[in-house]
């Protein structure tokens, strides 16, 4: 009701529905913890959590986000492959429970794809195997990924731990111009999503969209935040904020970005919730468009459409300029 009645700004109401995905973790996995006990009463399991990347891990939720979690575990002194055998089957009900359709629908779409190695991998390892892994194997946009990862459920000391070191990994090091070229092409192949969907404009991967804010700022949170603790948050509005206060950004362009980043994620929501859309697309010719317009305050949707080009055209500019502007810094 708060947020059709609009009393609470775009940010609070992603806190909240993070806030709200956190707790429904929680307790399910209090509930799962308890099966578990009940099957294995002579077992003594070791520490145990659940940690959430993109949006999850940023406390930046929308209406109908899925939820990109990840698991591990504490090594125990043996047993180790038996354990992660017990809590692979406890993260399958897990799953399970939040899947489960019901008369109001399903709790949330879990994603675990981030997890190391991929969807072929085991749902769940060791934090031992887990920093191994960052060490050795690890890709830059897994480190990129990794600034938004946050313990939300399980053991408290374990997770805050784990948390802790992970962040050590992300900012223990700067980026050269090779890096940030390599992060600019992973922007541009991921604009090959947003192609083949006729007259609608992909809000979220077409150029000037969601993705550029996102990733223009992880690159200046990985270059900068070595040095720059306050830019070690979950938060792509914290980090712009913090990004202008240290002058590593003009505050006109980190305005810009953030008031575009705050349209675009309006407009994701009522694409959502109003017009049952899984994507954030927009439909550029019709009625559905004049319903957006309608949502957003404009008069009409051509004037809608218009300003929402432009916008993400501008976008993709300065997105270019500061990624041309900081390969040519790190060259020198």
């Amino acid at each position: 009701m708060q947020e059709l009645s609009r009393k609470l700004s775009p940010e609070q109401v992603w806190q909240q529905l993070s806030d709200l995905a956190d707790v429904t973790l929680q307790l399910c996995l209090r509930k799962q913890l308890a099966d578990l006990v009940h099957l294995h009463p002579k077992q003594s399991l070791p520490p145990f959590g659940i940690f959430g990347l993109g949006k999850l891990g940023g406390r930046e939720l929308n209406f109908a986000s899925d939820l990109d979690i990840i698991f591990f575990f504490q090594e125990p002194r043996t047993g180790t492959a038996e354990t992660a055998q017990i809590f692979t089957q406890l993260i399958q009900h897990l799953i399970n429970a939040f899947r489960q359709i019901t008369p109001s629908g399903f709790l949330y779409k879990i994603d675990t794809r981030l997890r190391p190695e991929g969807s072929s991998a085991p749902l769940v390892i060791t934090t031992q195997q887990y920093l191994d892994y960052l060490r050795k194997r690890a890709q830059l946009w897994e480190r990129q990924s990794l600034i938004k990862l946050r313990f939300i459920a399980g053991d408290a000391t374990f997770g805050q731990c784990l948390e802790n070191e992970v962040r050590q990994f992300v900012f223990a090091t700067s980026l050269d111009s090779l890096q940030i070229d390599q992060i600019q092409q992973m922007r541009f192949s991921m604009e090959a999503k947003s192609a083949g969907i006729g007259a609608q404009l992909d809000i979220k991967n077409a150029p000037g969209g969601i993705v550029d804010v996102e990733f223009l700022v992880q690159m200046l949170q990985l270059l900068y935040g070595n040095l720059e603790p306050a830019l070690q948050t979950y938060s792509t509005l914290s980090a712009l904020s913090a990004l202008a206060e240290l002058g590593l950004l003009s505050k006109e362009t980190a305005k810009f970005t953030e008031r575009h980043f705050l349209f675009l994620r309006q407009i994701e929501k009522y694409v959502k919730v109003g017009l049952g859309k899984t994507r954030a697309v927009v439909p550029l010719h019709s009625e559905a468009l004049d319903f957006l317009a309608y949502c957003l305050g404009f008069s009409r949707g051509e004037e809608f459409r218009k300003t929402l080009q432009e916008q993400m055209a501008k976008m993709r500019e300065l997105f270019l300029q500061v990624f041309e502007k900081e390969k040519n810094t790190s060259r020198s």
